[in-house]
């Protein structure tokens, strides 16, 4: 047997691939790098929006192409969950999703040797840039310094989400939230102090809900408040911390900080997608968390640890958004002052919740916008369209 092994997804998903990398590897199965060569496919893809989900569809189908038959592709990642019908329309048998990557043992059955559960999610990187040596962190920008600490060592804190967000399809890929063990994740941090890594990231999906299905004295800023002492060169970042964890634990995250800031200030950056800064459009969203308190709170984070650089998503021209609705969200930009922005086009899903939410909001009206928050934020802003 013979596998070739693509991802198309997010940092999780980015995990994902490098334990079904390191689960063949470590079963002496063979890894090429075309899929010519292989005897099985495996494709990992994304579907966090429709220009995603199209991507991966048609790459779906180029896979199908070049193997000859879809009985040699096999689908994970988050597309089998949320376009079903596709995957079974293409031909498709063999899927497995975040949660179930233990699927693949079947294509080794009679030959297992060291089962998924084994398999953990450190090794040698085979798809992330290795910064080896230390992160010139003073020369890049809080964007540049994020954006390199995405492509290096990650620990996976937690997997699905506690929210129901009218706009993502995600959760029904990745499901309700299950944290890792503490131990796991200081297991793994210490694994990254030991390869001397100099960016360590927490992802998962949602960071800022970790512990809160393990116990209410395991959160996310337990997390720190053990990594921080142990960290020597390593700049620590936080992937998608939802806003409302940060308010809700606002005095713990605050001790922690004030402990970085006041010993050895290892905290790079979080991101806090915010989406949003209209209460109308939160709620439409179902986004638990009230602009003036974002506003409040972020800001105070910002004053009090200014060495902590701080980012967010906006979502615009989501379904209903009126002018007064962008302005807001101007306001909150302005008065929060981001390290960095990335703002995304609102995309729309047939299957959820906010395709139903009337009236739209046009693609040149939304764009009109995005170049608006362009020329306002300049080198702090990213436009994904």
């Amino acid at each position: 047997m013979k596998v070739y092994i693509e991802c198309s997804g997010c940092e999780q998903r980015q995990l994902d691939t490098q334990r079904v990398v390191n689960f063949f590897q470590r079963n002496n199965i063979e890894i090429v790098q075309n899929p010519q060569d292989s005897t099985h496919s495996i494709y990992i893809t994304c579907a966090v929006d429709s220009v995603s989900e199209e991507y991966s569809k048609k790459r779906v189908g180029e896979l199908i192409t070049k193997m000859g038959s879809p009985d040699k592709v096999i689908v994970g990642g988050c597309l089998p969950s949320i376009s079903p019908d596709h995957i079974s329309s293409s031909g498709i048998v063999e899927t497995f999703s975040p949660r179930t990557l233990d699927n693949l043992e079947e294509l080794l059955e009679g030959c297992l040797v060291i089962p998924f559960s084994e398999i953990g999610e450190f090794n040698e990187s085979y798809f992330d840039i290795k910064n080896r040596g230390i992160l010139q962190v003073d020369s890049m920008s809080p964007r540049e310094q994020y954006d390199t600490a995405k492509k290096g060592f990650k620990i996976q804190v937690d997997y699905g989400c506690l929210l129901k967000c009218s706009y993502c399809m995600i959760r029904n890929a990745t499901g309700k939230l299950k944290s890792k063990p503490l131990n796991d994740v200081l297991h793994e941090f210490q694994k990254g102090i030991e390869q001397e890594e100099p960016t360590i990231m927490f992802v998962g999906g949602d960071t800022g809900a970790y512990g809160y299905d393990i116990d209410k004295n395991t959160r996310l800023h337990t997390v720190l408040e053990n990594v921080l002492p142990r960290s020597k060169i390593q700049k620590i970042f936080i992937h998608d911390f939802n806003i409302g964890y940060f308010l809700r634990d606002y005095e713990g995250y605050m001790k922690v900080f004030e402990l970085n800031s006041s010993t050895i200030n290892r905290i790079g950056g979080i991101m806090f997608p915010v989406q949003s800064g209209s209460d109308k459009i939160l709620k439409l969203m179902r986004r638990p968390a009230k602009s003036r308190e974002i506003i409040e709170k972020l800001s105070n984070l910002k004053n009090q640890h200014p060495s902590i650089n701080i980012g967010t998503h906006i979502i615009v021209g989501f379904p209903d958004e009126e002018k007064e609705d962008f302005e807001q969200t101007v306001g909150l930009l302005e008065q929060i002052d981001f390290d960095f922005v990335t703002c995304f086009p609102y995309s729309e899903h047939m299957n959820a919740p906010s395709s139903s939410i009337v009236p739209k909001i046009s693609i040149g009206e939304t764009h009109q916008r995005l170049e608006v928050l362009d020329n306002l934020f300049g080198d702090k802003i990213k436009i994904v369209k």
